[in-house]
């Protein structure tokens, strides 16, 4: 069974969207999904609010630190903030790592809040098109889920390449 954490900087929003997103779209039987934040918070109203309009509820979410799981524990981290460069090293060295890049919505309109849910659900929509080939050999080697964007890819590598 594969886990993946989805990483932002407080658990609010973003990572909160993707957990449950990826819940509504992955075969149970394959994945256990989590989401933490690099620092303590609560769940944002408003990301309650908009995933709702979607049929998802995340009223009784919490927000969880990142420091309460091992890394060890996980074979793919998405981080939606580019807050890799904030994470500890062994955080970036799991099988699969990615850096989304999704603006932060908190403290704007709900409309910012929409357009990160749609973000998000893009990204998860990709995602989902790779889950097939989980659990893979080593021999298969990364996958590069088909949806990312240049800008994450030259990031990955950086961090790579930073951490080597």
């Amino acid at each position: 069974m594969k886990q993946v954490m989805f990483v932002c900087k407080k658990n609010s929003a973003r990572s909160q969207m993707a957990e449950a997103f990826a819940h509504s779209l992955a075969p149970d039987e394959k994945f256990i999904f989590v989401s933490a934040g690099l620092e303590k918070s609560s769940v944002n109203p408003l990301t309650i609010k908009v995933m709702s309009e979607v049929g998802i509820n995340l009223s009784q979410q919490v927000s969880k630190v990142i420091d309460n799981f091992n890394p060890e524990n996980f074979d793919v981290v998405a981080s939606m903030c580019g807050c890799g460069s904030m994470l500890p090293e062994k955080w970036l060295m799991v099988e699969e790592f990615q850096e989304w890049e999704i603006p932060d919505p908190d403290g704007n309109s709900i409309d910012v809040f929409r357009q990160a849910r749609e973000q998000v659900k893009h990204q998860i929509e990709c995602l989902s098109k790779c889950w097939h080939l989980y659990p893979r050999s080593p021999q298969i080697g990364s996958v590069v889920w088909e949806c990312q964007s240049i800008k994450m890819k030259e990031v990955r590598i950086k961090l790579f390449i930073q951490y080597q």
